[in-house]
């Protein structure tokens, strides 16, 4: 077995991190908020109503709650394991294989319902807003950081023989 060394694994928790919470969770909430804004509008349903919190919407808010809750568990995870504590290994692959089924899962239901449903209420205005929303959300972060973590997934990619599957 090879181990990992300990900056890679910071490295890694400290990327997910900022991606997943300062980034990705933060731009799908600009499209929530403008998405459920239109069906109120347009249905009267809120998010406070039995039949959405029936639904796979609702389901998507708390699997954004869980996986932040699994992101900084892996942190820990990762801090603790980095100090050689023999159980930590495993309590780290546990957190890892729960993060990923549930990122899965999350990202299915995104791609299946969420994204498909909110063309059906968010107009090119809208869109407009959108996007100029997830702009700040990345100047918020600075562009500079996000560059720089992209050159570094990169480097890690092509070290790691990792390909990215193209975008469709």
């Amino acid at each position: 077995k090879r181990e990992i060394p300990r900056s890679i694994l910071e490295w890694c928790g400290s990327m997910a991190m900022l991606l997943d919470s300062e980034l990705h969770h933060k731009k799908e909430d600009v499209l929530m908020a403008m998405f459920l804004e239109k069906v109120v509008t347009l249905h009267g349903e809120t998010p406070g109503t039995k039949v959405f919190a029936q639904s796979s919407f609702y389901k998507i808010d708390l699997e954004h709650k869980e996986l932040n809750k699994l992101l900084k568990r892996m942190l820990s995870d990762i801090a603790t394991f980095s100090q050689q504590d023999a159980k930590a290994g495993t309590a780290l692959k546990k957190t890892f294989q729960s993060y990923v089924k549930l990122l899965n899962s999350h990202m299915d239901r995104e791609d299946r319902l969420l994204f498909p449903m909110s063309k059906k209420y968010i107009d090119l205005q809208d869109m407009g807003k959108l996007i100029g929303e997830f702009n700040r959300i990345e100047r918020d972060i600075g562009l500079e950081i996000l560059a720089k973590w992209r050159k570094q997934l990169a480097r890690a990619e092509a070290i790691l023989k990792i390909r990215q599957q193209p975008e469709t």
